[in-house]
């Protein structure tokens, strides 16, 4: 709850500070996701999954990465099995997705895994 004072102070200061005392909606979130120190997304107490604050596609189960990991491969083979092929996860979760498509891959295309 400490945090959430602080966050809520911060906020009003910006918007205190601010020429027009008001701030855009992208700033607000801005500060209450990613605020250095009282962010959601700072915070080391971020609770995702079923139990949750909340969770997406990847804590229901593996399928979404293995849908995914058959397209990558595919992708790989259309584009003529370049050597250089990188897979990048951009989310702001646990690396959930990506686990599940790399266990996938490594399992069912290991010629894709190994290349």
């Amino acid at each position: 709850m400490e945090h959430n004072s602080q966050l809520y102070q911060e906020i009003t200061n910006r918007i205190t500070k601010s020429p027009q005392q008001r701030i855009t909606f992208a700033e607000y979130m801005e500060l209450a996701l990613y605020h250095p120190e009282y962010g959601y997304y700072s915070q080391n107490a971020t609770n995702l999954g079923k139990e949750g604050d909340f969770f997406t596609s990847v804590h229901l189960g593996a399928d979404f990465g293995e849908m995914l990991a058959i397209q990558f491969v595919q992708m790989w083979e259309i584009l003529g099995k370049p050597e250089h092929f990188s897979l990048i996860e951009m989310g702001a979760g646990q690396g959930h997705l990506a686990a599940d498509i790399i266990s996938y891959i490594k399992e069912e295309y290991p010629d894709f895994f190994n290349y």
